[in-house]
């Protein structure tokens, strides 16, 4: 409460609490009063990486459908867990799917968690701290920033655009996957009704024919 009192009559002109600041702040550490633009993110990262990316999934999805069987075509039906489009082929689901659906969904969960963070807890902070910048320097004549460095808002919303642009960036690979697994799906219903099956995809008591059935 004493520095505060000492700030408030510094603020007003008062020639010794100033000098008292003046020597409180030269006696801190550098460590503590050095800015440094680092962004300790509260939200564990995730330790191993995802057990199929972009790409290994696009590949699955271009080697097929395959033209020669030696049983019956399984047409897969189109799905979606919490938004995520993926493709159910056959029963139980493998593990490898529901491992690559979890990482999915703890990512999206991770990056909604970062935004909602920034937004109400560390761009508030930053406006806090580039105010108390601004009464240091205005006041006291102190700054520990050099011409290169940003002030704390600025690096707190350079954080949550980059945070905006994977979720926008998911959303557009997201929608270009599922429209490839529709894509699958059409040419896999066209080679087994020409292989001799019946396709009827829907729910069973609501069935939907596929457009190419005559």
């Amino acid at each position: 409460m004493k520095t505060l009192d000492h700030i408030d009559a510094a603020a007003a002109g008062e020639t010794k609490a100033i000098e008292f600041l003046n020597s409180l702040i030269s006696s801190i550490p550098r460590g503590l009063v050095r800015y440094r633009h680092t962004l300790p993110s509260p939200l564990k990262q995730a330790s191993e990486p995802p057990p199929t990316s972009p790409s290994s999934i696009e590949a699955f999805l271009d080697a097929r459908p395959y033209p020669n069987l030696t049983g019956p075509r399984h047409v897969p039906i189109l799905a979606s867990a919490n938004g995520i489009p993926f493709l159910r082929i056959k029963k139980p689901q493998p593990q490898s799917l529901s491992t690559a659906l979890r990482h999915k969904l703890a990512k999206r969960k991770q990056r909604f968690g970062m935004k909602i963070t920034l937004s109400n807890y560390w761009i508030p902070i930053g406006q806090y701290e580039d105010g108390w910048d601004r009464m240091l320097e205005k006041n006291l004549g102190f700054t520990d920033k050099d011409d290169k460095e940003t002030s704390w808002v600025h690096e707190m919303k350079q954080a949550l655009m980059t945070n905006e642009k994977e979720s926008q960036d998911e959303t557009r690979r997201e929608r270009h996957i599922a429209s490839k697994m529709i894509a699958l799906i059409d040419q896999e219903t066209k080679l087994a009704i020409e292989e001799g099956q019946t396709v009827i995809r829907g729910r069973k008591n609501k069935p939907i024919r596929s457009r190419f059935l005559k």
